[in-house]
């Protein structure tokens, strides 16, 4: 007998891990698995799943996008310059939005800016994301795009070529590759596909598999906080008497479930106990908070600020010192790369992401006065005495 099985996962990539078939005839498809040899995610949906569906991994990914999002593009003559060029960079959402976007792809490993229109950023030209699950990349453009390109005339008939976007409701349409930026988080060139960013969340794969095994555990552990185990006892004068009969196993049930009585008569001495007494032995909400940090960590963000974000004591000051070497270490890189790119894309100059308009900067800006004013007053005492304090 012949099979001729056709199933649909949604996205060409999102291929399964395993098939299995039971005793049955029922198909069962593992898609995302924490067991087996499997290292990394196999699909961007799979990964897309894996941040939206993991509450560690999505606060990591929302810190940092909220973060980011406060950031604002300026010339050194124009505050908040993309808005000078037009309202919104699409007609679904804002500048602050958009900058929220770009950080959640980059963290996903690459960022596809779109630009869509005209030559210049206007009402007629589009600027919007997007969703790497669902582009589909053809083998041929993949192979084109691993050869080694020595002239411009090369490139262009290399990025002339379109990649397939298919949307969520079932339309799709043809893209041109020199329409589109990709801006990566680590890099391309140890990827299979070179325009396709390594993702940091390949090597956060057994975490966030571990995490979702935890958050599991908890759930079947609270529900078997409510059940118990029922078992009857020895007489030791009676040895030949069942410890637990049947009809006194269903009396012992019905009873049980009963809400009419707060005392139950047993005919036979019985124990009671849960099937799960203390989930604190399990350590579940460690082993999450565990993953909360490791993910954190892993993107960069020091230990004060996931520390604030989970509740947790740290210092008013220590939180903001530690937000602002963030955002200088490992967000505005982001941002110069953000910028870059549009000054590429619009043919402006001079841009710069800047967050220095955040309360978190004026605990910096109140000690650097007090440095100013320590060295002033060292100037003022030295000229009243005398002292030449270059030649110190």
């Amino acid at each position: 007998m012949a099979w001729n099985l056709n199933f649909s996962f949604g996205n060409i990539q999102n291929v399964p891990l395993n098939v299995e078939k039971d005793t049955q005839g029922n198909w069962f498809y593992t898609l995302f698995s924490s067991r087996g040899n499997a290292k990394r995610f196999v699909s961007e949906r799979q990964k897309l799943n894996a941040i939206l569906n993991n509450p560690a991994c999505l606060k990591v990914f929302a810190l940092n996008c909220d973060l980011f999002s406060l950031g604002k593009i300026n010339t050194k003559d124009q505050k908040e310059y993309l808005k000078t060029l037009r309202k919104k960079p699409n007609f679904k959402q804002g500048w602050a939005q958009f900058y929220w976007d770009y950080m959640f792809w980059s963290m996903t490993g690459t960022a596809y800016l779109w630009k869509s229109g005209g030559k210049y950023l206007n009402d007629s030209t589009t600027l919007q994301w997007l969703n790497p699950s669902n582009i589909i990349w053809e083998q041929s453009i993949i192979n084109r795009l691993k050869d080694l390109i020595f002239t411009n005339a090369t490139y262009k008939e290399v990025m002339s070529q379109s990649i397939l976007y298919r949307l969520d409701n079932g339309k799709q349409k043809y893209i041109p590759l020199n329409e589109i930026t990709p801006l990566y988080d680590l890099s391309s060139s140890m990827n299979d596909n070179p325009l396709q960013g390594v993702s940091r969340l390949d090597a956060l794969y057994k975490v966030i598999c571990n995490s979702e095994e935890a958050l599991d555990a908890k759930n079947i552990n609270l529900e078997f906080m409510r059940k118990f185990i029922v078992t009857g006892t020895q007489d030791p004068n009676n040895v030949s008497q069942l410890p637990l009969g049947e009809k006194e196993k269903e009396s012992v049930e019905e009873k049980m479930r009963g809400n009419q009585y707060s005392v139950h008569a047993m005919k036979s001495q019985i124990d009671i106990k849960r099937f799960v007494d203390d989930m604190n032995k399990l350590k579940l909400d460690e082993a999450y908070s565990n993953d909360y940090y490791t993910i954190g960590i892993m993107f960069g963000i020091p230990r004060d600020i996931l520390e604030a974000f989970n509740q947790k004591g740290t210092t008013y000051e220590n939180q903001e010192k530690s937000i602002v070497r963030h955002i200088e270490y490992s967000l505005k890189p982001k941002g110069e790369n953000l910028t870059d790119a549009l000054e590429d894309i619009l043919e402006i100059e001079d841009t710069e992401m800047t967050w220095d308009h955040l309360a978190c900067y004026q605990v910096f800006e109140s000690e650097r006065q007090n440095v100013i004013n320590l060295k002033l007053n060292n100037a003022i005492l030295a000229k009243e005495n005398g002292i030449d304090i270059e030649k110190l």
